[in-house]
């Protein structure tokens, strides 16, 4: 064979390769849509669960073929086929988007949406004048104000220039997910890792399905992380600090990256703090605050939690004879646990374990910051410390953890991601919940589950990390 036939065949070896790979997220698509068309939970998690098998498919490809070169426009144009498709079902697996079309609305009619809940009869007229019922009812703990900050509220609002329905937020999401992944392929470039590597993060099932199916808001504050960071990467400072202040106006969680993005850079943490201190004073009003329900969600709820339920129940075990003590004030208990007074002991262990679960992930930090490490890898690395030890995990939060993958993954190969990639599907049992509360009115998931989850979870990081030690001595 010559020369110029033997480099038209490995060209056409690579094309068809390239293709196989473009063609993985929508056979992850179109998998779960076949599987969950009738929208029942039950089937839709089933389907969720298989449409990870193109993906693991594409991640044993990917080991073959450690330096496969990928068209940025391909895998764009292939994240919105995928989302398209996806977009085609319904939200059974969260009604959080309900609230955003709801919010949406209230927030363009001019009303403060964090002075009344949905279900207070303020608002009967408004939502009878803007066939808003049937969203109303849908809507979840509908008794409280929404939680989510300002800059959400006003991507809310876009749902408000069309009838009422989850399908505007939806498509908003799937372009923020073509604008994330453009902005991780950039980030990658800019840090020498082979930029193709985003596909462990875009073509992710979790990323597309909890995107352009249930809509979550948190892909709109992964935007504004990845373009934070990239300004950084370019040097535009303080455009870095606007960036991360909408990330944070958005959903609070990237307040975390606050050290990593600005190091010791002080007016970018001035610029950041004003700015957002001046969005939040502008909304809190009276009674009215944007934090109300936020210390509800921060005190009360618990789902699918790791390192903060096992410390929480030895907590409970080692102090089940001692007198809780009454010297917290009111509203850092609230905060803490739901309530104004700490006078059990089950409330004194899950103070005693929130205040654990801190100072890991203040020690976590500590241990990461000095580091040779990307500033990305500190940044997503520690909101994957964050959830670990977080009282609630619920699937869609993962999204903020997998942006590390492609840094693994150039790393460690597979040996290295193999855990979170683990995680991103393990996490699914938290969705036997959801299933318990439609088809029985029963908010749970068994221990066995979150074993199988954490577990494996914590197996799978102690042999990654054993497999790496073992290469750096050979």
């Amino acid at each position: 064979m010559d020369e110029a036939t033997y480099t038209t065949h490995e060209t056409d070896r690579m094309n068809r390769s390239g293709l196989q790979y473009y063609l993985c997220p929508i056979f992850s698509a179109l998998i779960y849509v076949s599987m969950g068309y009738d929208g029942q939970i039950r089937a839709s998690v089933i389907g969720y669960a298989a449409s990870y098998l193109p993906y693991l498919w594409m991640l044993l490809k990917l080991r073959r073929e450690p330096e496969i070169k990928l068209s940025q426009s391909l895998l764009l144009i292939s994240v919105g086929i995928s989302s398209c498709a996806l977009m085609s079902m319904e939200p059974v697996l969260s009604e959080d988007v309900w609230r955003y079309v709801w919010d949406g609305f209230v927030t363009s009619s001019g009303v403060n949406p964090y002075c009344y809940p949905p279900e207070s009869s303020h608002l009967d007229a408004f939502s009878q004048n803007n066939n808003l019922d049937v969203t109303r009812s849908l809507i979840g703990h509908s008794e409280l104000p929404t939680i989510y900050p300002p800059l959400a509220q006003f991507i809310f609002s876009f749902s408000s220039l069309f009838t009422p329905s989850s399908l505007p937020i939806r498509c908003l999401g799937a372009l923020a997910l073509l604008l994330c992944t453009r902005l991780l392929f950039r980030l990658l470039q800019g840090r020498e890792v082979n930029p193709s590597l985003v596909v462990l993060f875009a073509f992710n099932p979790l990323v597309l399905i909890e995107t352009s199916v249930s809509g979550h808001v948190d892909i709109f504050a992964i935007g504004f992380v990845l373009f934070a960071l990239r300004l950084a990467q370019l040097g535009y400072g303080y455009l870095s600090a606007s960036a991360v202040s909408g990330a944070i106006l958005t959903k609070v969680i990237p307040i975390l990256i606050i050290p990593f993005v600005f190091q010791r850079r002080w007016r970018q943490w001035l610029l950041c703090f004003v700015l957002i201190a001046a969005v939040y004073s502008l909304l809190s009003t009276g009674d009215c605050s944007p934090l109300g329900s936020l210390s509800t969600f921060s005190g009360k709820w618990r789902h699918n939690e790791g390192i903060f339920g096992v410390l929480n129940w030895m907590y409970e075990t080692l102090l089940s004879d001692l007198e809780p003590p009454a010297l917290m004030s009111s509203t850092l208990a609230y905060w803490l646990t739901g309530t104004d007074q700490i006078n059990t002991t089950g409330l004194l262990a899950t103070v005693a374990t929130k205040f654990t679960c801190l100072s890991l992930i203040i020690g976590a930090f500590c241990w990461v910051q000095p580091r040779p490490w990307f500033n990305e890898i500190k940044v997503f690395g520690l909101f994957g410390c964050f959830f670990l030890c977080s009282p609630v995990v619920h699937p869609w939060y993962l999204i903020w953890v997998l942006p590390l993958l492609p840094f693994l993954w150039s790393a460690r190969g597979l040996v290295g991601s193999a855990p979170l990639i683990w995680w991103s599907i393990s996490v699914l049992v938290a969705y036997n919940a959801r299933i318990g509360l439609l088809l029985n009115q029963r908010w749970y998931t068994p221990p066995s589950l979150l074993w199988l989850e954490y577990g494996t979870l914590l197996c799978l990081a102690l042999l990654s990390m054993y497999l790496i030690r073992r290469d750096r001595r050979g």
